[in-house]
């Protein structure tokens, strides 16, 4: 397991480079697992231009190119990035900034692309784009930002919604400010809730990208929540009082 990881972090550390120093880097003589259920392919060489695999095949057919970045990934396993759909890695004070760890831990892993549920955007945002120059190693971002929630919201990291002109606002914000979807908390009013799903479905978000946090199963659910499991963003769940 500790070759594997070293191996994950040698490899997206080359990445990371070779996105600011060089357009093209190649991994050979590694073995590959393509995630469809086939046996590993031994000794294979991937040459990536411009972060595109252009080719692949077996490493005394495959070449690398003279300019390109070479990485020896004897004995080493090379495998499609995978996602993580649900991380909070900066929340106010929950969750300080440390990207020195965090950051490259979600790689040495071979999570090379996260979907952050709602944490500090100017962070986030800053991350986002080191990452992308190749000055930081980590995986691609989907951001959320502050998580709307009701008046006086439960974590960090949220913005307050006591209406549904409040709602539509928080996602017109949101929207310049650059995030990729929005979250919405479970202390949210009813009329702020429809109002945010409403508003950003003008904007142009999808109905896969509103997140409506778990909320507590009641016997006879009050309207909104019966109204909530019709829409864009549905309730699932127990609550918790962990961040969710």
């Amino acid at each position: 397991m500790r070759r594997f990881l070293a191996a994950c972090l040698t490899l997206a550390s080359a990445f990371a480079a070779g996105s600011a120093s060089a357009s093209t880097l190649a991994i050979t003589h590694v073995n590959i697992v393509d995630a469809t259920g086939s046996p590993p392919q031994p000794d294979m060489t991937v040459v990536v231009k411009d972060g595109r695999i252009v080719e692949l095949g077996k490493s005394d057919a495959v070449h690398a190119p003279a300019d390109a970045r070479a990485v020896n990934g004897s004995g080493k396993y090379l495998i499609p990035g995978l996602w993580d759909m649900h991380v909070h890695t900066v929340f106010g004070d929950w969750l300080p900034r440390n990207e020195k760890v965090v950051l490259p831990l979600f790689v040495a892993k071979g999570v090379t692309g996260v979907r952050d549920m709602g944490g500090d955007l100017d962070v986030l945002k800053e991350w986002r784009a080191s990452i992308a120059a190749g000055r930081l190693v980590g995986p691609r971002m989907v951001v959320a930002g502050p998580m709307l929630d009701g008046p006086v919201p439960r974590f960090p990291s949220s913005a307050p919604v006591a209406d549904a002109a409040q709602g539509r606002k928080v996602v017109d914000d949101l929207k310049a400010q650059g995030v990729d979807f929005i979250k919405i908390q479970s202390l949210i009013p009813r009329d702020g809730y429809f109002a945010a799903a409403d508003e950003a479905k003008k904007l142009g978000w999808s109905s896969s990208a509103m997140y409506r946090t778990r909320c507590a199963r009641r016997k006879h659910p009050t309207p909104a929540r019966r109204a909530s499991s019709t829409s864009p963003a549905s309730s699932r769940g127990a609550r918790r009082s962990r961040i969710s």
